[in-house]
């Protein structure tokens, strides 16, 4: 196999893995979209619906502490 055989086989696994990374981050994230760049977009509204997630279990195991 030669060096540019080499490459391109990198460069589709790495491609392979950015789709599937995004694929299971937008079944967790539906607003989740890609760019012109193909970088991943999480918008501001989910980034905090997922905080005030993760504020409301971090509470909840403080309340199941104290019990």
């Amino acid at each position: 196999m030669s060096e540019n055989e080499k490459e391109k086989t990198i460069e589709e696994c790495e491609q392979d893995f950015k789709d599937k990374v995004f694929g299971i981050l937008q079944q967790r994230i539906p607003e989740a979209e890609r760019d012109e760049d193909g970088l991943l977009v999480i918008p501001a509204s989910a980034i905090e619906r997922i905080r005030s997630r993760r504020r409301k279990s971090t509470d909840n195991s403080e309340v199941d502490k104290k019990q």
